[in-house]
C-alpha cells in the first residue's frame, strides 16, 4: 500500500512539474561557467587531484614515503627486541635536551596556576569560565560584523 502511495505521488509531482514553464537561465551564468572551467584547467598541478599529477612528482612522493617507513624499520631493528618505552624515552630526552631551559620555564609557569588555581577555589572557576564565555561570545560578535562588512550587509 505505501508503494502504491509513493508511486502516485511521484507521478502526480512528475505531472505538476511538467506544465511549470520553462526558465531562461541568466544571460551572465554561461560566461562565468566557462570561466571557472577554464580557471580550474589553469591550475597549478599541486592544486589538482593526485592523478592529474606529473608521473615524476607521483613517484617522488612515494619513494619519500618509502624512505620514512624503511628509516622507521631501521630504527625499530637498531633497539632491537629491548625496545621499550624507557629507552625510547632516553633517546627522546638526549635529542630534546637543549629544550630543557624552555621546559623547566613552562613547568615553573604550570605549577605556580596550578597553586592559584588550589588558593582560589570555586569562586575563581566560576570566574574563568564567565570570562571564557565573554571572550568567546566577543569573538563571534566581531567575526560576525566582519563577516557582514566583508560582503556588506550592514
Amino acid at each position: 500500500m505505501r508503494d502504491n502511495l509513493e508511486q502516485r505521488l511521484a507521478e502526480r509531482m512528475h505531472r505538476e512539474l511538467r506544465q511549470l514553464p520553462l526558465v531562461q537561465a541568466p544571460a551572465a551564468l554561461a560566461p562565468r561557467v566557462l570561466a571557472a572551467i577554464a580557471a580550474r584547467a589553469h591550475q597549478p598541478w599541486w592544486k589538482k587531484s593526485w592523478s592529474d599529477w606529473p608521473k615524476w612528482c607521483r613517484a617522488l612522493v612515494l619513494l619519500l614515503g618509502l624512505a620514512v617507513a624503511g628509516g622507521l624499520g631501521y630504527l625499530a631493528i637498531c633497539f632491537g627486541p629491548g625496545l621499550t618505552l624507557s629507552a625510547l624515552g632516553e633517546v627522546a630526552t638526549e635529542w630534546l635536551s637543549p629544550l630543557k631551559p624552555a621546559w623547566e620555564a613552562i613547568v615553573v609557569l604550570a605549577n605556580a596556576t596550578l597553586l592559584l588555581v588550589q588558593a582560589g577555589g570555586q569562586l575563581l572557576w566560576w570566574i574563568s569560565l564567565a570570562v571564557v564565555a565573554m571572550i568567546y561570545l566577543t569573538s563571534v560578535g566581531l567575526g560576525t560584523v566582519c563577516y557582514r562588512m566583508a560582503l556588506n550587509k550592514i
